[in-house]
């Protein structure tokens, strides 16, 4: 099986639920590719995902150190920093992100939520109207921009924001 193909079944393993399995096989790639940035930051993710958060750190960090411009493992670990509370951390890391990388929906998204978590709606809310420019008909953008819109007192807005949602997917 080739490279890609042993991704794709890590990835399966893991939209099911099944980290044991997803790890023993992503550790297994790994000692042939131990290296490789790409498959470090699936390790943090399974790790991550399996409530092993903390273990899941070293493995973003190799992932950076060995591909400074993996944006996904700084997301992963501004994630896991913000989960910890340690938001000058977390912070830190999506605006790295998002000044190397603007158009960065998911960090864009989740500096929002970190900001809207510490009750900065305002900033919050130009986070997600940044991001939603960039994808209009994105649901989790569109969520969030309700809930933060809520949490300033913006109740129409906010109602626009998720009846859109509906439009989008009536489910």
């Amino acid at each position: 099986m080739d490279f890609k193909s042993r991704i794709l079944v890590i990835h399966n393993l893991i939209n099911q639920n099944k980290f044991s399995d997803a790890l023993t096989k992503c550790q297994n790639l790994s000692k042939k590719f131990p290296n490789n940035s790409y498959i470090l930051n699936l390790q943090g993710l399974i790790l991550q995902n399996s409530g092993q958060i903390r273990k899941s750190i070293q493995y973003f960090q190799k992932s950076i150190f060995i591909q400074k411009d993996n944006y996904a493992a700084k997301n992963n670990l501004a994630n896991v920093y913000k989960n910890l509370y340690e938001f000058r951390e977390a912070e830190s890391l999506y605006k790295e992100i998002i000044r190397n990388d603007s158009k960065n929906i998911k960090a864009l998204n989740n500096y929002a939520n970190l900001k809207r978590e510490i009750n900065q709606y305002q900033e919050a809310k130009k986070l997600l109207l940044k991001a939603l420019n960039l994808e209009s008909n994105n649901i989790n953008i569109l969520l969030n921009l309700s809930m933060c819109c809520q949490g300033i007192g913006e109740s129409n807005e906010a109602k626009n924001y998720a009846l859109k949602v509906i439009d989008i997917d009536p489910n």
